[in-house]
């Protein structure tokens, strides 16, 4: 019997099912996986977000990271997108996958997108969501009547990490990403994940200390904007999230050679913190 590969390994910790679908994918095949589990980590701390937007009917799903008690990291683009449609109603539920759980829908009192975002700067593509409760803290029949937590908690992360890693230590890795892709059912509420390999921005390059994005060779697609992007540890399978996935990456062709995440640096962090104390 042929011995699983590290990569099978954890897939089946993560809960992944094999796709039955094909879609846009980077090569030949599709690598997503329909989330199992959504309330194992790290994907109970990924959230399905419907946005209203202003002066219009269209509504859009996206994904965000719940980054502690009561905020959320997501894609700027979801909230001030390309065609110029700015937010107005933003609803979260974490951990969704399908059918609504008992987290239910949360709404968001308050947002920023970064002012360097203006529509077009991939480089600050990326926004933060106040909830209108510290729902990380409540307990749920999903999480055993414990608290939910969120990614970097050190009592209830369950192992995750919003710790800085070096470009040394990303380039070349192993990533994983979750979210909700469009297209998959009619209100992408089923939760994806899929995997690759961290790159740099060009072909054969590292990734450097002073790159701002990182590129990856999972496959995904409209509404996982906003996913985590995350590398384990194969020692302690400590989660740490790396980046915020904002899209297509490189194309030649006409064909996606790698999809791409804003990088989690010190100035991303710091602008985070800055906005945790205004809003």
């Amino acid at each position: 019997m042929r011995e699983r590969t590290r990569l099978e390994v954890e897939h089946a910790r993560l809960g992944f099912l094999t796709p039955s679908h094909e879609f846009e994918v980077i090569g030949d095949t599709d690598s997503r996986y329909p989330v199992k589990d959504s309330f194992s980590i790290p994907f109970r701390f990924v959230c399905h977000l419907e946005i209203d937007y202003k002066k219009t009917r269209v509504k859009g799903g996206a994904t965000g990271i719940l980054i502690s008690r009561r905020f959320v990291l997501t894609a700027a683009h979801n909230l001030e997108t390309r065609d110029n449609l700015s937010a107005r109603r933003v609803v979260v539920s974490p951990a969704r996958n399908g059918d609504p759980n008992t987290i239910g829908q949360i709404e968001g009192v308050d947002w920023r997108v970064h002012t360097l975002w203006r529509r077009v700067n991939g480089a600050f593509d990326y926004g933060l969501i106040k909830l209108k409760k510290e729902v990380a803290a409540d307990n749920f029949v999903e999480t055993n009547w414990k608290p939910l937590g969120c990614w970097g908690d050190p009592t209830n992360g369950g192992g995750t990490s919003l710790a800085l890693l070096s470009a040394a230590n990303v380039d070349g890795r192993t990533m994983f990403v979750g979210g909700y892709p469009g297209g998959r059912d009619q209100q992408n509420f089923s939760m994806f994940g899929s995997s690759g390999t961290i790159t740099g921005l060009a072909p054969g390059r590292p990734v450097h200390p002073t790159d701002v994005f990182l590129h990856h060779t999972a496959d995904t697609s409209p509404g996982e904007s906003g996913s985590p992007v995350w590398v384990r540890d194969d020692r302690t399978n400590v989660r740490t999230l790396v980046g915020i996935h904002i899209g297509r990456g490189r194309v030649e062709n006409g064909k996606v050679i790698t999809n791409a995440a804003v990088r989690i640096t010190q100035p991303v962090i710091d602008q985070i913190n800055a906005w945790k104390k205004i809003l």
